[in-house]
């Protein structure tokens, strides 16, 4: 009996008008759904045979997989709900980033994220996960052109963070809603009696106005989650939380992000695969020819190939060691490049030395370049109001020297000098 009747009847025995070859897709598609073997119109021989397995993912030319994060996210799911409304489940996503690294056609994944977000089940888990794969090859986030909460919670997970001008991405924040109807139900003549056990068994159930027990649960629930929210976003950012908190769930643009430390980079989806490719260089150098030709030694003579292929692996392996060692210098050069972006996004590209000299966080050169923006903004407006040739009265704002001295001595009272 086919599991769809009204597909079956349409699809056979009865006239169709459509290709036999894209028949045979339809029916090896479908088929099994239908009652039918999908060899139904092959030779069985064919359908026995053994067939590789689809990857989840895209591999771009360059070895980059492309793993989607597109839609609604929850818990568990398919990429298709019921209604046909894109759907992402946090379970997919882990299951396709970790099948990726482990592939040998792949030098790196990109995460190309379209979401609003979604559950907050299984959200921090799955970020977690993320994180913890990272160190080898590289795990890159591009927002494409958005990833709000949920989304941005697993963006903030990986590497590198790209958002493109037109795009946003942060809302770290978590939400919950209680629809109370019961005087909708009223009009309509219903009247509902839950008989239950346990005093909060129906709270906030949304047929009774919500009560003041109910409703401080659910803001604890809410505290909870935004809670960890926060410190998984500082842990994997290396943010302090009360930044990430300032954010107040904003969704900020590309700039601003940068600003915030919540994004890297201003970049669209193909400048996000081009970092992946330039990272995955430096750490794998020998992919490809040279790991093919190690692996089919085995068993067998070494001539001067296969002894000029292993010199290559030996030297591939003290490579990676030494980028391990220097893994401290990577990642100062990684936060003096995201001090150049904040710099150039606000205009300032001058102060970026300066900055970078004085060992500042992104933090600080993000409050240096905030107050020295409401500073620049407070003299134009003196300025228009005293032309060239009066003398102003009051007090100065403060300047960029005045910050950066601050700033200055706020580091060296933190090392104790």
């Amino acid at each position: 009996m086919p599991h769809l009747p009204h597909v079956a009847a349409r699809l056979f025995g009865t006239p169709l008008m459509v290709h036999e070859r894209k028949l045979r897709a339809i029916v090896a598609g479908i088929g099994p759904r239908l009652g039918v073997h999908p060899g139904a119109f092959e030779d069985d021989e064919y359908y026995d045979r053994p067939r590789p397995e689809r990857r989840p993912y895209t591999v771009t030319p360059g070895g980059i997989a492309l793993v989607p994060v597109v839609g609604l996210l929850a818990n568990r799911a398919g990429m298709i709900d019921a209604s046909s409304s894109p759907m992402r489940g946090y379970d997919g996503i882990v299951s396709d980033v970790s099948r990726a690294l482990a592939d040998g056609d792949v030098r790196g994944v990109v995460l190309d994220i379209e979401s609003p977000g979604g559950e907050a089940l299984g959200c921090f888990d799955a970020a977690k996960a993320l994180s913890a794969m990272r160190g080898g090859k590289p795990i890159i986030a591009a927002a494409n052109a958005y990833a709000y909460s949920a989304a941005y919670a697993i963006a903030s997970a990986c590497d590198m963070i790209f958002v493109p001008q037109s795009g946003e991405v942060g809302s770290i924040g978590v939400v919950a809603v209680h629809v109370d109807e019961s005087g909708a139900d009223a009009k309509d003549g219903l009247a509902w009696s839950y008989i239950f056990q346990g005093a909060h068994k129906v709270d906030g159930n949304p047929h009774e106005p919500l009560t003041d027990a109910a409703r401080t649960d659910i803001e604890g629930q809410v505290a909870h989650l935004y809670g960890l929210f926060v410190n998984g976003v500082a842990e994997s950012r290396r943010m302090d939380p009360e930044a990430v908190r300032a954010t107040e769930a904003r969704c900020l643009n590309a700039s601003e992000a940068i600003t915030a430390g919540i994004a890297d980079r201003i970049g669209t989806l193909a400048d996000a695969i081009a970092e992946a490719e330039t990272r995955s260089a430096k750490t794998s150098p020998t992919r490809g020819r040279t790991g093919a030709r190690i692996t089919s030694l085995k068993g067998s003579r070494m001539n001067e190939d296969d002894m000029q292929a292993a010199r290559e692996a030996a030297a591939a392996q003290e490579q990676a060691l030494a980028a391990a060692r220097t893994e401290a210098t990577q990642a100062a050069l990684a936060q003096a490049a995201g001090i150049m972006e904040m710099c150039q996004a606000h205009g300032r590209p001058q102060d970026a030395a300066a900055h970078i000299a004085a060992g500042r966080s992104r933090g600080e050169v993000a409050e240096a370049l905030l107050t020295a923006k409401a500073a620049d903004q407070a003299e134009r407006t003196t300025s228009a109001a005293h032309p060239v040739g009066n003398e102003r009265k009051g007090p100065a704002g403060p300047n960029a020297t005045d910050i950066y001295a601050r700033l200055n001595q706020s580091a060296a009272a933190r090392k104790g000098v």
